[in-house]
């Protein structure tokens, strides 16, 4: 229940962060007509991005995280540091994709619009989820399910300290 509710969280924050952003590249400042379907769309965009974490997505993470960071020897920061950084780079090409198929097939041909959509979408992506996505949603994560992750943290704070001596 925690790990759906935490994919629940990012996926939310993501779809917001990254729907705002192309809605404001594409359109500027939306009107009244505009917010109910970039509401639906919003829901639309986080169904599919949990999906894709789920299916796609976390366990190409988990793997790659896994050559890079160790727990016992890695601090917290640096794990959490790989893992969105890690998590971006493989989801932004997917979401990408995904909307180009979704909202932007008569553009032109697939590559060259999917191409252009990854390029303006990267770096906003990261900023977005090492900034203020990540951070935001880890906190209120944090509160909601403060007894339950308490004795975690205190755990491997305990067993890092240990490990390195």
């Amino acid at each position: 229940m925690q790990k759906l509710t935490f994919l629940f969280m990012m996926s939310f924050a993501m779809a917001l962060g990254m729907r705002s952003y192309n809605v404001l590249l594409r359109y500027g400042i939306p009107t009244r007509e505009m917010l109910l379907p970039i509401v639906l769309n919003l829901f639309l965009m986080c169904a599919i991005a949990m999906l894709v974490q789920f299916l796609i997505a976390g366990p190409v993470v988990r793997r790659l995280a896994a050559r890079l960071v160790e727990p016992g020897r890695d601090s917290r920061n640096k794990i959490i540091f790989y893992v969105s950084s890690l998590s971006t780079c493989v989801m932004c090409p997917l979401m990408s994709a995904i909307a180009t198929l979704l909202y932007r097939f008569a553009e032109g041909p697939f590559a060259e619009v999917w191409f252009k959509t990854f390029a303006f979408n990267l770096p906003f992506s990261f900023v977005w989820q090492l900034l203020f996505a990540g951070p935001t949603v880890r906190f209120l994560y944090r509160r909601i399910f403060a007894e339950e992750t308490r004795p975690v943290f205190r755990t491997l704070t305990r067993l890092q300290g240990f490990l390195r001596g």
